[in-house]
């Protein structure tokens, strides 16, 4: 068998020595058929262990469920989205927890429908210097910026860079690491205009949660395992080729959904799926091999 990864390097060396045990036991009486059903069976169950593997997944990835999977791939999404955005009530609310000043500016800003100026506002609330002098009726406050080198409760709003309307797919992508999927830095990063946007993007964006297995799909398919519906349709993104005949059994299984290249490297995700198998091929093997020999003597 092999796999179709972008730049993995996997070790087979135990997986190929069963694979040539089983030729060598067809060459004495057990059938290339019967081979052939056994190595079918075991690259099905590799495919099935690499499908599992690859995120979303919790810390049981072979034995727990689907259905697991699937929701701490919701709360992982869930998590990210929110951690990119800041809603507007949330910003004039902080600035009235600093000053009745502060917070009658930032919403005047609202009202004006200035997302833009409120970003900037809220950035230099944050930053501290430049809104010393506006704070110096408040000695507490002044006092807590000469101590801390930021406004007290201001902090988490030093990363706003943007601004936009609404939460969109765009502005996701753009936040997300190219190595891992998520979402790389967890300050607010974008003032939105609209808070329930942010939601609605949530759900709709879970519909995508299981994209990166989706890749397994075809494997799966023509190994005869089976794949949860909301893990998706992109077989065309997958690999799964019988090249076996002439006394060769070769199989080829993969993933070519983009990103999972780098994070099934990182994951050893086809490494681990063979590894998981390895023993269970051996047991088949020897199974079949003593199933033929018991039909033999009849």
């Amino acid at each position: 068998m092999s796999t179709a990864t972008t730049g993995a390097s996997l070790d087979t060396r135990e997986w190929d020595a069963a694979v040539r045990s089983l030729m060598a036991a067809s060459k004495t009486g057990f059938s290339g058929e019967a081979a052939d059903k056994v190595i079918r069976q075991s690259v099905g169950l590799v495919a099935r262990d690499a499908y599992k593997m690859t995120p979303p997944f919790g810390n049981a990835p072979v034995t727990e469920s689907l259905s697991k999977q699937r929701k701490v791939g919701i709360k992982a999404l869930t998590g990210d989205v929110r951690s990119i955005y800041m809603g507007v009530g949330e910003a004039v609310a902080a600035a009235r927890r600093m000053s009745v000043a502060h917070g009658a500016a930032a919403a005047k800003l609202t009202a004006k429908g200035d997302l833009n100026g409120l970003v900037k506002f809220m950035r230099g609330a944050s930053q501290g210097p430049v809104q010393v002098k506006a704070y110096q009726r408040g000695g507490q406050v002044v006092a807590g910026y000469m101590r801390t080198g930021s406004l007290p409760g201001m902090s988490g709003y030093s990363g706003l860079r943007e601004s936009a309307a609404r939460a969109t797919k765009e502005i996701h992508e753009k936040n997300r690491s190219a190595k891992t999927g998520r979402v790389k830095s967890r300050r607010p990063s974008v003032l939105v205009g609209s808070d329930k946007s942010v939601e609605t993007y949530i759900k709709s964006a879970s519909k995508r949660i299981g994209k990166a297995k989706s890749g397994w799909h075809m494997a799966l398919a023509k190994y005869g395992q089976k794949a949860a519906s909301w893990t998706g349709q992109a077989r065309a993104e997958g690999i799964a080729r019988d090249e076996s005949g002439s006394g060769k059994l070769s199989h080829t299984i993969g993933n070519r959904i983009g990103y999972i290249q780098r994070v099934g490297e990182e994951l050893r995700i086809m490494q681990r799926a063979v590894t998981s198998q390895i023993g269970n091929l051996a047991k088949r093997i020897e199974a079949a091999i003593q199933h033929s020999v018991a039909k033999r003597r009849f």
